[in-house]
């Protein structure tokens, strides 16, 4: 009997221990995937994506994607989920807030997910990356804070029949600020219409390359006590922004928002849009002709861009939904995922391992001569600190107070960087 008993005792262990392998195996984990790519700006493409992933992981994870219509959106309401403990597996974070979000939120480095629970994942970064592109997701802290995932260079867009109508050559597009002026005065005296937009979202992607185009390194640096200060004002940004202010004092450039520079512009309305590679899709599909170039610029000085995008950051603190974060994000970096959403989009791959077939926005008319602006790019100054919003703000304030407030450049510059160093401390 005893024998019995002990052998019925094993049985039901062992049952037990099998029907818990079994719930393991297909228990369903369900994690947030948060980001800003609605109808117009590649979410069709990012969508089916996950779509796949959802059908195929065979893992028991579901993803379910929540868009936002901004950087600053996702990071307001990530504030509340991370208090509230319902943070997203994963989420976009924009180059520019790059600092602000890893000094600020409780985030997961992948090194260390991979580090935890993905061994066999050693070399799956350096493989995967250039070390430069890899580069664009380390913070000031000296951590990894996320995956480069969105990769834009900023272009230069003309609308070729107003370019014709103007008797300007759209063959040898300008190359410079100076040439730029040139066109945008002469679209407003042969046309009647404004010759230049320059993309004026609620963030920094325009205003940081005109002060990295005077030569200035970065847009910050260290004292003699190793305190943060801004070292941005200098005789060349003066004229740099001087020089835009006297372009939109005359009518050859144009202070609206982007929402209405879109419209207008595939309306013909203006001659010469500065924005994103990742609008080549929504141009592509509107009625004029069209042709682009790099960035233009300052002078003779070497061509100095932001690369726009984001990077792919786990949030939470649990530890299957982390486990669940980095197979999405491996999905997501697979070569024909990123060159899916790239089409979908105007992004330029950040990965090493997507071929030119895959990508075939190489062959863009409006992309193909200017993919290698890449090389001329520098990081999109992301602010140290607690502060890092607030001093975008100021930027954005003072941007707008010197193209459509017309006040005097230098002391606004002064006064600003003056307003940056306290919010720096």
């Amino acid at each position: 009997m005893k024998k019995f008993l002990a052998l019925f005792l094993a049985l039901v262990m062992v049952l037990s221990m099998s029907l818990t392998a079994v719930q393991a195996e297909g228990a369903k984990v369900t994690i947030e995937f948060w980001h800003t790519h609605g109808e117009t700006f590649g979410g069709p493409a990012l969508g089916e994506i996950v779509k796949t992933f959802n059908e195929t992981n065979g893992k028991g994870i579901e993803v379910r994607e929540v868009v936002y219509t901004g950087y600053s959106e996702i990071n307001t309401n990530l504030q509340s989920a991370v208090a509230a403990n319902t943070a997203p597996a994963v989420s976009t974070c924009s180059y520019s807030n790059l600092n602000y979000m890893a000094q600020n939120f409780p985030y997961v480095s992948p090194t260390t997910i991979i580090e935890k629970y993905f061994p066999e994942d050693a070399d799956y970064l350096a493989t995967k990356y250039d070390p430069a592109i890899l580069n664009l997701g380390v913070a000031v802290t000296g951590d990894l804070l996320g995956c480069p995932y969105g990769l834009s260079v900023p272009l230069m867009y003309y609308n070729a029949d107003i370019l014709d109508e103007a008797g300007l050559d759209k063959e040898n597009l300008p190359k410079t600020w100076q040439e730029i002026r040139v066109y945008a005065e002469t679209i407003l005296e042969k046309t009647g219409l404004p010759g230049l937009y320059i993309q004026l979202p609620t963030d920094t992607y325009s205003i940081i390359p005109m002060f990295l185009c005077t030569g200035i390194d970065e847009m910050y640096t260290k004292d003699e006590n190793g305190n943060f200060v801004s070292q941005f004002v200098t005789d060349e940004t003066v004229e740099v922004w001087t020089f835009m202010q006297e372009m939109y004092k005359e009518g050859a450039a144009v202070f609206m928002t982007n929402t209405e520079a879109l419209a207008a512009f595939t309306a013909g309305l203006f001659g010469m849009y500065l924005t994103t590679s990742a609008r080549i899709n929504q141009f592509s599909e509107a009625d004029p002709n069209y042709v682009a170039s790099m960035a233009p610029a300052w002078k003779d000085n070497q061509l100095a861009v932001c690369l726009g995008g984001n990077i792919l950051t786990i949030w939470t603190n649990k530890e299957e939904e982390q486990k669940a974060a980095w197979e999405l994000i491996k999905f997501l970096l697979q070569p024909e995922n990123v060159a899916a959403f790239d089409n979908g989009t105007g992004y330029v791959p950040p990965t090493q391992d997507v071929t030119d077939e895959q990508y075939t926005m190489m062959n863009h008319p409006l992309l193909k001569d200017n993919i290698g602006e890449k090389a001329y790019a520098k990081p999109w100054t992301s602010w140290p600190g607690k502060n890092g919003a607030a001093i975008d703000k100021v930027l954005i304030s003072l941007r707008d107070q010197i193209i459509n407030d017309f006040v005097e450049v230098r002391p606004a510059l002064e006064k600003a960087a003056a307003e940056i160093d306290e919010l720096l401390k």
